[in-house]
């Protein structure tokens, strides 16, 4: 069979080799086998919710036309060569047991896999989030893991350039006063309905991994780095506030803290007897020379 060119406009229907294919209200009806079939004007397929349509072969939309949904608030169309567009007025909800994005390119300038943009008007906004990543489990975990929200980079090798697990940054363009808390990254703990019996928990966790590679120059490895190349002088680097037990708690893989040493004894050191007789000391780095601070076991 050729083509077959429908006109939906038609009406009292029509019959094709015995099989009503349009009805007396001008839809399509039954199954028709041919190899295309124009419809020009408003088309309708199906009487009902419970017809369905199945469509085997290719089936394409030219330029940018839209597939439109429920209204005109909601559709996908194609705006450019290589790009799909999903439109919706209110909600776009993608549901399933994993949703996977991909891109694949050489020589990636500016690129962004997924951006969104929340644009707010509110002198006083209550909880506006571009982004949520949430994770829910309502039984005891005794082991595995669980992430809100995971970012991760990973390269071959490199000898410049940034590169950023999870980035977070915070750009303003007006005047910061008064009472404002502004970071580009915030860790937070919400523990008003636990009960900490034990366990190791944090608002801010870094950790180097589960296992080193191959050393030929620490000097620039850090557990923490916080740098500040403006002309600003900051009030402090590390501001610290709240109660704790101490101050600081060092430790490491049985216990070798390679930073903490036993305090010398010859004159001028922290273990001179005839001066402070510390028992160790801290050992600490100031503009590429090494300096030590003097601790003790005991404080009576």
């Amino acid at each position: 069979m050729g083509k077959i060119l429908i006109r939906p406009e038609l009406q009292g229907g029509c019959t094709v080799g015995g099989t009503e294919v349009i009805s007396s209200t001008g839809a399509y009806k039954g199954v028709i086998s041919t190899t295309n079939i124009t419809a020009t004007g408003n088309t309708v397929i199906g009487d009902s919710a419970s017809d369905t349509m199945a469509i085997n072969a290719l089936t394409t939309v030219t330029t940018n036309q839209k597939i439109q949904y429920r209204d005109t608030g909601i559709y996908t169309y194609s705006s450019a060569n290589g790009v799909f567009d999903v439109v919706s007025d209110t909600t776009l909800n993608l549901t399933g047991g994993a949703v996977t994005f991909a891109v694949t390119a050489s020589g990636l300038s500016g690129t962004t896999l997924i951006s969104n943009t929340v644009t707010s008007t509110s002198a006083t906004p209550s909880n506006v989030r571009s982004i949520i990543g949430a994770v829910v489990d309502a039984t005891t975990i005794t082991s595995g893991l669980l992430t809100g929200v995971r970012g991760l980079a990973t390269i071959a090798s490199a000898s410049g350039g940034f590169v950023y697990g999870t980035q977070g940054k915070l750009a303003v363009t007006g005047t910061l006063s008064g009472s404002v808390w502004a970071a580009g990254l915030f860790g937070q703990l919400d523990m008003s309905a636990a009960t900490v019996n034990a366990g190791q928990v944090a608002a801010i966790w870094g950790d180097w991994g589960a296992t080193s590679g191959t050393e030929t120059d620490m000097t620039g490895a850090r557990g923490i780095v916080m740098t500040n190349t403006t002309d600003a002088t900051l009030n402090a680097q590390i501001y610290l506030y709240g109660k704790a037990t101490y101050f600081a708690e060092l430790a490491g893989p049985g216990s070798v803290e390679t930073y903490v040493a036993a305090a010398g004894t010859s004159a001028g050191s922290a273990g001179d007897t005839s001066k402070c007789n510390a028992t160790k000391v801290l050992a600490i780095s100031i503009d590429g020379v090494a300096h030590y601070i003097p601790v003790f076991a005991q404080n009576t």
